[in-house]
């Protein structure tokens, strides 16, 4: 069966049978053309070899095969994401969002991108409004909005955002750095303080050195 051919793919590759894994996920493919986690895996793989083009090649053909399905764009965004193709990540979502207008994981990440830009800022806020009215429980959904009303200005609503998306995720590194940059703001010093020295105590915090600064900054 596709599972039993996935199982052993990835048996092989624990072993670093690499070669022999693929052959077993290609099988599994080859099997059943529109199971997801089959195709999932050996794009996985051949990413991870640095075969990315042959990845995203296999994943379009996953989005063909499953034409009302979001997932395979979604992996086909963040393929490209850790690619550093920006366009191709911005056009894999907005195609996820012409299958699912109301899907909060795309709306959410497309919102991420596009804020970093102030000329799709106004954009990103719109987008990240849909997703947080879908799924207002969702901390990373409410810190994607918190942060991007702190880059408009908004620092109110941005506050109460991070406030709320804490309560969810207390421990989150990047939520601690986003609400305390925002108290640092609102000149709620002991507060961002501690915030930053939180998420600080986190390994492998992208954004440690950046907490770094504004920490040393409170000081």
């Amino acid at each position: 069966s596709p599972e039993s051919y996935v199982f052993l793919g990835w048996i092989h590759e624990r072993l670093g049978q690499t070669k022999d894994a693929a052959g077993a996920y290609q099988k599994a493919v080859e099997r059943r053309p529109r199971d997801l986690g089959a195709t999932r895996a050996l794009a996985a793989l051949r990413e991870r070899e640095g075969r990315t083009g042959e990845a995203l090649r296999i994943l379009r053909e996953a989005a063909i095969a499953n034409p009302t399905t979001v997932q395979p764009l979604v992996w086909m965004a963040q393929a490209h994401g850790r690619a550093g193709d920006r366009a191709a990540t911005i056009a894999a979502y907005r195609e996820g969002l012409q299958r699912e207008p109301g899907n909060a994981l795309v709306l959410n990440n497309l919102a991420v991108i596009l804020g970093g830009e102030p000329a799709t800022r106004d954009e990103a806020l719109a987008l990240a409004e849909r997703a947080y009215r879908q799924a207002p429980g969702n901390p990373a959904i409410a810190d994607t909005l918190g942060w991007i009303l702190y880059q408009q200005g908004k620092l109110d609503r941005a506050a109460s955002l991070l406030e709320r998306a804490l309560r969810f995720a207390p421990r989150n590194p990047d939520i601690l750095y986003h609400a305390g940059t925002i108290w640092a703001r609102q000149g709620r010093r002991d507060q961002a303080r501690r915030a930053f020295e939180q998420a600080l105590a986190t390994k492998d915090f992208p954004e440690a050195e950046s907490a770094r600064r504004a920490l040393e900054a409170l000081r």
